[in-house]
């Protein structure tokens, strides 16, 4: 049956009387037969679980007078506010007076994001409520509205319900996303009644690279053409970076793989996942057996319902994408099999040929998990058992003998029966006996992280217990529960007792959009809920805690009396909140109310830590600095290079790069060994990187052909890692990479993983399981390796019927020559280093039958001419072809025909390659130019950028300001647009210059290393652009310090 819900206006219009008229209707409705429309908090159901009517808790009133508005808050409309916590939101929530808010703030990190929330509330009805947000680079500020619907209340299965704030919906242009059923959303108008109120919540990530400090941002509201309102928020970014992971410390999810033997993505879920911070899943049977006896008595193991593909799609793409592990694997289906194979009864003491059956099955478990790189994977026999239950005892028993480690979250008094058998002990904090027992048996102590439980819709209850709680408890892991409930329709909480009879409620953490209603094969991915984003924020809490700590006990040790005093004070404070965790703990009997702290409680906490950090930071510094003046003297050995992700990625003026791809004299075989005789007439394109990286293209009728040549000085390295590079995931080793689509369609590209001895991998994620049908060879030389590819247009037509004449693409390196350098060794064509995977910035490539090859195309300034455009123009014919590059009627015309030669004409004789400029002159301000490409009367090739204006040059973009040295220091720089043939860089202080080195060399991926002398253990540096004549075009300066013991 299909679900389908819908919100009527005149029930949203009167929604706190039809809330009234629910409540009572409730009393003394009949019991609900199953298929029955049924109104619920205002919604109309047209299927939910027969039983008693659905009856609304008590609300919270809201027995406060708003605040009287302000002429300017007349004028606007609304009256913006903020409560502690966004759990407080309502529909009909009143601002108290104090809570009205012109200024937001938020805090964090490098590479971090966090949230925060405010509402509207209408003083006079509001259409089409339009939010935009403004602010720096560097920061990406999202807004979402805050969706209040109906939910289940006090248990699973109850037949009661409250109105909650939970989704996390996208708002643009005056509109709002809504939800309609089976996890399809609707946009429609954003208005808000007169008396009601809008929650908004507010998600802030900075970059890695943002400068620490204040920075301002501005958040609008505009409706029915009135007055704007603007609310500041003010964003500080710390001097310092949360680890992407703790060594010692997991976070899991309580997550079922039912959506995606369904049809969804794994992926989509499992990067969500990841970002988050979440290592591994638990409660999956991703092994299944079938265990049968052969003739001879013997048991027969094998795989049961093709459940290693399950594992192949889900939890090997998951470590790829980061997560560490464990993973629980849910062992009751094994047992159940091998019970019914032996004829045993589990539920009474198992017989010597159980245990012996388990060890078989673990050792089949071992070697399967094994051969995928898993290492890190528990039993989980039984959840939450009981004391006296026989098979949870015999199962971990049975499982730890075979050698596996082994997961149950236990109740008070289960743990003593079977602490010998459990290495992953999930206790309550209120259980002291159980903690003492299993600090003696070595086992490693998890707790449970709230989530999908009845009620905690509030941000402090999701956060808390994942954050300051759990790094106050000393444990190593944190269960959190639970991603994959959905019960019948993910938007419908009271129909689910067909799917779950025991807890019909959802149990979801985010929930999943659909395009089709209940089509998982159709599935978009999660919509973030205040309980997803808060397990984010209690996350990040630990991390605050975790450095807070490592900094005061290296301050303690430190010896200096400032620092070590400063230290001792903050690991007092920390002993004594793990002090009031558990006295909370003991008077609570272990519930997941314990140290009951709230969003505001927790707020400041992260800033007290974050503040204690730089300060003990600071003394650190003050210290060595004031040690290090004889060592201050001494040359610093500096490298210099260009910064990941140089020009293209970090400039707003830099068009995404061009290049022709002919069309191919013969057919190449493809074999290993790029022939000049079958490449001659490629475009050849540049892959930036620490190594020599060439790609070659061009194309026939039948297939695209794609060359690289991968020059590599460390060929010993790579030959030894031959063995390990034919099996394991493609992506961190050795190998090439190639993105392409049809121009209009770049955001679903076929994409091509090859390793350097030719195993490789074809996806698109627009064409579920796409056959590539590619021919690859490789070939090692004695300094490089070559890996040539035919793609067949048959297979990419399969993505799009074209026309694939121009194309989006991107053309990857990856280089390992070090594990720990895999971060720094991601090189491509379009936008230099970093992530391969950004459509947005992919290079555009044109299948041409002329002579004519782009080769590339660039931006640069100077101060003689100002704006220089510049492309390498290759002439693949076998006739001398003239290139005019000129301007015209505001735009820049490139022109490559048979023209007679002239004073601004190049030649381009056949088989080279020519450089073509012009200098435009610099205005004040950017403006928006096309630059153009034509051959002959073929269609012209154009692509759009800015060119930038005087106020907008500054010579380079710079990470940091100020670089703290030690005897050696690798400096990276980026300038702000490419420039041209002929430009170097310099370091230079008042009295000492380096050798200047130039640009081209860099941006090839060289080093320019030196010594620096250290007058001092502060220097000024001055960072120079130079010209060919080695005169100064620009500059800016940076700080070095010195703080050398």
């Amino acid at each position: 049956m299909t679900h389908r819900r819908t919100i009527r206006p005149s029930t949203v219009n009167r929604y706190v009387h039809i809330m009234l008229l629910t409540a009572l209707a409730a009393s003394t409705a009949a019991e609900t037969a199953l298929g029955e429309p049924v109104t619920i908090g205002g919604i109309e159901y047209q299927s939910i679980d027969p039983g008693p009517a659905f009856a609304e808790d008590p609300r919270r009133l809201c027995d406060w007078q708003p605040p009287s508005p302000s002429p300017d808050q007349i004028e606007t409309g609304m009256i913006i506010y903020r409560a502690d916590d966004p759990g407080e939101h309502q529909f009909d929530r009143v601002p108290k007076t104090g809570e009205s808010v012109t200024r937001l703030e938020a805090s964090l990190t490098p590479g971090e994001t966090c949230s925060q929330w405010f509402g509207a509330w209408a003083i006079e009805n509001l259409e089409d409520l339009k939010i935009e947000t403004t602010g720096p680079a560097g920061l990406e500020i999202e807004i979402r509205r805050i969706h209040c619907w109906p939910q289940r209340s006090t248990w699973f299965n109850s037949r009661s319900y409250h109105i909650v704030p939970e989704m996390l919906l996208k708002q643009k242009d005056g509109k709002t996303e809504f939800p309609l059923a089976g996890g399809v959303l609707e946009w429609r108008d954003f208005d808000v009644k007169k008396g009601q109120s809008a929650g908004m919540w507010v998600t802030v990530k900075a970059s890695a690279d943002v400068p620490a400090g204040l920075h301002a941002a501005t958040i609008m509201l505009t409706s029915n053409g009135r007055k704007p309102v603007n609310v500041s928020l003010d964003v500080t970014v710390y001097p310092f970076e949360l680890p992407a992971r703790l060594e010692d410390t997991r976070w899991i999810l309580y997550a079922w793989p039912n959506r995606y033997k369904a049809g969804a993505d794994p992926m989509l879920d499992i990067n969500e996942m990841v970002a988050h911070g979440i290592d591994g899943f638990l409660d999956n049977a991703y092994l299944m057996v079938k265990v049968s006896r052969s003739p001879d008595g013997s048991l027969l193991i094998e795989d049961n319902a093709s459940s290693i593909n399950w594992v192949k799609k889900i939890i090997v793409p998951a470590q790829q994408a980061g997560m560490r592990g464990p993973f629980g694997v849910w062992t009751t289906p094994a047992n159940r099999e091998l019970a019914k194979a032996l004829d045993i009864d589990m539920t009474k003491p198992w017989p010597a040929h159980m245990h012996e059956g388990i060890r078989q099955i673990c050792e089949y478990f071992k070697h399967n998990y094994e051969s995928l790189g898993i290492n890190d994977w528990m039993s989980f026999a039984s959840d939450e058992p009981k004391p006296g239950n026989t098979y949870a005892i015999e199962a971990l028993k049975a499982w730890r003998l075979a050698g596996a480690k082994t997961y149950c979250t236990a109740y008070m008094g289960t743990y003593m029966e079977t602490a010998e058998w459990i290495t992953d002990a999930c206790i309550g904090f209120g259980d002291a006996a159980s903690r003492n027992a299993m600090k003696k048996n070595k086992a490693r102590h998890w707790i449970i992280g709230d989530g999908t439980y009845i009620g905690p819709y509030e941000m402090a209850r999701y956060r808390r217990r994942v954050g300051v709680n759990f790094f106050l408890s000393g444990a190593y892991g944190c269960a959190i529960w639970r991603w994959g409930g959905c019960h019948g329709d993910p938007f419908n909480d009271f129909d689910g007792v067909k799917d779950r009879p025991a807890e019909p409620a959802d149990q979801l953490l985010a929930y999943p959009q659909m395009a089709e209603p209940n089509n998982w094969k159709t599935y978009i991915g999660p919509i973030p809920t205040i309980g997803w984003e808060s397990i984010r924020e209690g996350i990040n809490d630990y991390k605050y805690l975790h450095l807070l700590e490592l900094a005061a006990k290296e301050a303690v040790a430190s010896g200096e009396e400032e620092m070590r005093a400063r230290g001792a004070a903050v690991l007092e404070s920390l002993e004594q909140m793990r002090v009031l965790l558990y006295q909370s703990a003991s008077t609570q009997h272990g519930q997941r109310d314990v140290f009951k702290i709230s969003t505001r409680d927790m707020s400041d906490i992260r800033k007290w830590a974050a503040g204690e950090i730089i300060h003990l930071r600071r003394l650190a510094f003050e210290r060595a600095a004031a040690a290090g003046h004889e060592a201050a003297r001494k040359p610093v050995e500096i490298d210099l290079s260009l910064a990941a992700g140089t020009v293209a990625q970090r400039s707003i003026f830099v068009p995404p790069p061009l290049a022709s791809i002919p069309t191919a004299r013969t057919k190449p075989r493809i074999d290993g060994d790029i022939s000049p005789a079958e490449w001659l007439n490629a475009s050849r394109l540049a892959i930036p990187g620490s190594a020599k990286t060439t790609a070659m293209m061009m194309h026939d009728d039948e297939n695209l052909y794609v060359a690289w040549r991968c020059d590599e000085p460390q060929m010993d390295r790579v030959i030894p890692a031959d063995a390990a590079s034919d099996s394991g995931p493609i992506w961190p080793q050795d190998s090439v990479e190639l993105f392409i689509v049809p121009d209009t369609l770049r955001d679903k590209p076929a994409h091509l993983m090859i390793n350097h001895l030719g195993r490789w991998l074809g996806e698109c994620n627009a064409v579920k399981g796409w056959n590539a049908n590619a021919d690859v060879a490789s070939r090692h030389y004695d300094n490089h390796y070559v890996i040539e590819l035919a793609l067949p247009w048959k297979s990419l037509f399969e993505i799009s019927p074209g026309p694939w004449k121009t194309v989006a693409m991107n053309l990857c390196r990856v280089r390992n020559p070090e594990t720990a350098m895999y971060s720094t060794s991601n090189f491509n064509w379009s936008y230099g280093t970093g992530g391969f995977h950004q459509p947005a910035r992919f290079g555009l490539g044109e299948m041409r039958a002329d002579p004519v090859g782009i080769v590339e195309m660039t931006t640069g300034f100077s101060q003689k001419y100002g704006t220089i455009v510049s492309a390498l123009v290759r002439n693949n014919g076998s006739t001398p072809i003239h290139a005019q590059m000129r301007k015209l009627r505001g735009r820049v015309l490139g022109l490559f025909t048979d023209i007679p030669a002239g004073p601004k004409t190049t030649v381009i004789p056949p088989g080279q390659a020519r450089r073509v400029s012009l200098g435009a002159p610099m205005k004040s301000r950017r403006q928006g130019w096309v630059l153009r490409w034509q051959s002959g009367d073929d269609q012209p090739m154009e692509v759009a950028f800015e060119v930038p204006g005087m106020q907008d040059i500054s010579p380079f973009d710079l990470d940091q300001k100020q670089h703290v040295v030690g005897s050696h220091r690798s400096i990276s720089i980026a300038p702000t647009v490419s420039t041209e043939t002929g430009v170097y860089l310099r370091l230079s202080t008042k009295d000492w210059h380096s050798p200047a080195v130039s640009l081209e060399d860099l941006r090839q991926g060289g080093k320019h290393a030196f010594s620096m002398p250290m007058p001092a253990a502060v220097a000024t540096v001055s960072l120079e652009l130079l010209d060919a004549n080695q005169s100064i075009l620009s500059n800016e300066e940076i700080t070095v310090v010195d703080i050398r013991q």
